[in-house]
């Protein structure tokens, strides 16, 4: 199960490593599992907060997972950001043009948060 909590409107789903063919099916089904869970689904959170912080790599199974996830809160008013430390996912997500549909925070070194793109 991965660990998610609600804040200031936010809810955040943190992923405890790499999304690819090994896991992808698991980490979708626990991302829609923790969104469509009554008490999270009814709460006001209107930003979802995708933590891939931990991931240093993410497949073209694992780039389907964040579009599934966008796909099934589509029916809610809520923007999504994907929070990032490696530069090798954000190039794929670049590439993929998922920084076009989805923010993309990169952590930099110093832990700070900046952002790539809105």
């Amino acid at each position: 199960m991965l660990d998610y909590r609600i804040e200031n409107e936010t809810l955040t789903i943190s992923i405890p490593g790499d999304i690819s063919s090994t896991n992808a099916s698991e980490v979708q089904a626990s991302i829609i599992q923790i969104v469509e869970t009554k008490n999270v689904w009814q709460n006001k959170w209107n930003h979802l907060k995708i933590d891939l912080t931990r991931a240093e790599i993410i497949d073209s199974l694992g780039i389907n997972v964040l579009i599934n996830v966008q796909r099934k809160v589509k029916n809610r008013p809520c923007d999504i950001e994907i929070v990032i430390a490696s530069s090798t996912i954000l190039q794929l997500l670049s590439y993929t043009r998922i920084d076009q549909q989805m923010k993309i925070t990169m952590l930099d070194a110093s832990d700070e948060r900046s952002q790539y793109s809105s």
